[in-house]
């Protein structure tokens, strides 16, 4: 999947770009290095750039899942 999470190492917002290839509705979960939820969005939108504001997140790595049609995918990403 040609999805990108940039940029990375990120500070305050953490951009996810969807190729237009893929669905509209995707869901969005955000882990830390524990496995604890630290968000979960369902974006239903032709939007292929979503912002998550990262402001209230500690430092360190968090694994961002989509959930896309019949497919999961885990990207990983440093906040400093």
């Amino acid at each position: 999947q040609n999805i990108s999470i940039f940029p990375n190492p990120f500070n305050t917002n953490l951009t996810i770009q969807i190729p237009t290839s893929q669905p509209k509705a995707i869901e969005i979960n955000v882990f830390d290095i524990t496995g604890r939820v630290i968000t979960q969005e369902t974006i239903n939108s032709t939007n292929r750039n979503i912002v998550l504001n990262s402001e209230t997140w500690s430092d360190g790595v968090y694994f961002i899942q989509m959930k896309l049609s019949n497919s999961i995918i885990v990207k990983k990403a440093i906040k400093q």
